[in-house]
C-alpha cells in the first residue's frame, strides 16, 4: 500500500514539474534586454519589442502600466481571456488583466469599454487573465527594455542579443536574460525525474546498463553550446560553469518586472517539485 501511495505522489509530482516547465516556456519566449537609460523604438528597430514598466492610475485604479511598442505578446507574454492584443497602428486601444477589469467594472469581458489614462481615454480591446492590476497601452518612447526572438537555442544567445545590441547603438544592457536556455534547461528536469523513475525500475531488468542508455540520451538533446568538443578541455568546462552561474545570477538578482514574477514563482515550484520527486524516486528505489 505505501508503495502505491508513493508512486501516485511521485505522479502528481511529475505532473506538477512538467506543468511548471511549461509556464516558464511560454512566459520566456524571447532574449529579454534590461537597460538603466531610455531609449526609444527608433534605437532599437532591430528587436521584435520594447517596453517599460512604471506604476500609474487608471481611472482612478492604481496599476501596473507598461508602455510597449512591437509585438504586445512577446512585451509582455500571458493569456488572453477575452479579445486581442494591442498594436502600434491603433494608439488609442489598450488591454487590462482580469484583475483589472474586475476593479474598473465588476467583471471579465469588458472588451470595448473605455478608460481614462493620464487624461486620455484607451478601448479596452483585449483582456489578459492575470491576478495584478496591469494595462498595456502602445507607446513609441522612454523604454527600458528590449525582446529578441532567439534564432536557436543551439546558439550562443547571450553572445548573440549583446551583439544586436552594439550594431544598433544602444548601450550596454546592464542584463541579458535568456529566456529560451532557461527555459530548455529547466523543460530537462521533469524528463531527468522521469528518466531516474524509469531507470529505478528498468534497473531491476536490464542491471545498471540502463544508467549508460540513460546518459546517451540526455547527450543527443542538449544543444551544442552545452556540449564540449573536447571533454577533457578543462577550459571549456570551467567556462561553462561561470556562464551559467552568472546567468543565474542575473536572474535571482533582477530589478522585480511584473513579467518576470510569474516566471521567479514558476522556478521555484519546480524546483521544490523536482527535489522532492528526486528524493521519492531513492526511497522508493531502497524501500523496493
Amino acid at each position: 500500500m505505501k508503495r502505491v501511495v508513493r508512486f501516485l505522489v511521485l505522479f502528481l509530482l511529475l505532473c506538477v514539474s512538467f506543468r511548471q516547465a511549461a509556464v516558464i516556456r511560454d512566459l520566456s519566449p524571447t532574449v529579454s534586454l534590461r537597460f538603466d537609460s531610455e531609449f526609444s523604438h527608433e534605437q532599437a528597430r532591430g528587436f521584435d519589442a520594447v517596453w517599460a514598466e512604471e506604476q500609474a492610475y487608471v481611472s482612478g485604479c492604481q496599476c501596473t502600466m507598461l508602455r510597449f511598442d512591437g509585438d504586445a505578446l512577446l512585451a509582455f507574454p500571458a493569456e488572453y481571456a477575452f479579445g486581442t492584443p494591442p498594436n502600434s497602428l491603433t494608439p488609442d486601444c489598450c488591454v487590462v488583466s482580469t484583475y483589472l477589469a474586475w476593479e474598473l467594472f465588476g467583471g471579465e469581458d469588458v472588451t470595448g469599454l473605455t478608460v481614462e489614462l493620464h487624461g486620455e481615454e484607451y478601448t479596452i480591446c483585449g483582456v489578459l487573465a492575470h491576478e495584478e492590476p496591469v494595462i498595456l497601452i502602445p507607446d513609441s518612447g522612454g523604454f527600458t527594455a528590449a525582446e529578441l526572438c532567439a534564432p536557436s537555442v543551439d546558439n550562443d544567445l547571450y553572445r548573440y542579443a549583446a551583439d544586436c545590441a552594439a550594431q544598433a547603438g544602444l548601450p550596454e544592457p546592464t542584463q541579458i536574460l535568456c529566456g529560451p536556455e532557461v527555459a530548455f534547461l529547466t523543460g530537462m528536469l521533469p524528463w531527468l525525474c522521469a528518466a531516474f523513475c524509469a531507470g529505478a525500475l528498468l534497473r531491476r531488468i536490464t542491471g545498471r546498463w540502463t544508467v549508460l542508455w540513460l546518459a546517451v540520451l540526455l547527450l543527443a538533446v542538449l544543444p551544442d553550446w552545452f556540449v564540449p568538443t573536447r571533454w577533457s578541455d578543462t577550459v571549456f568546462w570551467s567556462e561553462l560553469a561561470e556562464s551559467l552561474y552568472a546567468r543565474l545570477l542575473d536572474w535571482l538578482t533582477l530589478a522585480p518586472a511584473l513579467r518576470d514574477v510569474s516566471v521567479k514563482e514558476a522556478w521555484f515550484q519546480l524546483a521544490a517539485a523536482f527535489l522532492l520527486s528526486l528524493g521519492l524516486v531513492r526511497k522508493t528505489d531502497r524501500a523496493g
